[in-house]
C-alpha cells in the first residue's frame, strides 16, 4: 500500500510518538521509511506526542515532515524551539486539532493562560488590564500560528505590563 502511495506522490500523516501506544513510536516510522524510501510522510505532534525526548533521538529523514497539532500547549516554548532547531523549521507544518475540545474547554484553557480563570465579573466591569487579557485570550483561541498584538500593554499599570509581557 505505501509503495503505491509513494508512487502517486501522496503524503501520509502518521500519529507519532504517543507514549501510550508502542506502535506509534518514531522508530516504527523510521523503519517504514527505510522500506519505502520515496514515501513522503508527516510525523504528527512534533514527531512524538508525550514522547518528545524519544522523538528527538530518532530524527527522521528529509522526506519526513513534522506537524505541530496538539503539541504546542504541552511543550514548553524552549522545548518547542529546541525541536524546531534540531529538525529544521523547513520541515514543519503548522497545524491544529482545533476544535478537538469543546468550546467550553477551549475557553477555559485560554482564560487560564491569561489569568482570568475563576473571574466572576461581567466584562463591562473589567479593569483595563483585564480587558487586555481578555483580548489576548480571544486572540489565542485555536492556537494560531502567528499572533500580532498592537500595543497589548497600552493603558496598563506597571504590574499589568509585566504580566502581559510574561504572558506573551
Amino acid at each position: 500500500m505505501y509503495r503505491g502511495i509513494a508512487k502517486a506522490g501522496l503524503p501520509v500523516l502518521f500519529h507519532t510518538g504517543d507514549d501510550r501506544y508502542p506502535y506509534s513510536a518514531p522508530e516504527k516510522l523510521l523503519n517504514l521509511i527505510r522500506q519505502v524510501p520515496d514515501l513522503i510522510a508527516i510525523a504528527a505532534h512534533f514527531g512524538g506526542w508525550r514522547a518528545w525526548d524519544q522523538s528527538s533521538k530518532c530524527i527522521l529523514p528529509e522526506n519526513v515532515f513534522y506537524d505541530t497539532s496538539s503539541s504546542l500547549m504541552f511543550l514548553t516554548k524552549e522545548r518547542a524551539l529546541e525541536l524546531l532547531d534540531q529538525i529544521g523549521p523547513h520541515r514543519f507544518l503548522y497545524g491544529t486539532d482545533f476544535p478537538m475540545w469543546t468550546p467550553k474547554e477551549e475557553i477555559a484553557r485560554v482564560l487560564k493562560i491569561v489569568g482570568l480563570d475563576g473571574v466572576k465579573k461581567k466584562v463591562g466591569r473589567f479593569s483595563m488590564g483585564m480587558k487586555q487579557r481578555l483580548g489576548i485570550a480571544n486572540a489565542i483561541l485555536g492556537n494560531p500560528e502567528i499572533l500580532i498584538l498592537d500595543e497589548p500593554a497600552n493603558g496598563l499599570d506597571p504590574q499589568g505590563i509585566v504580566d502581559v509581557r510574561n504572558m506573551v
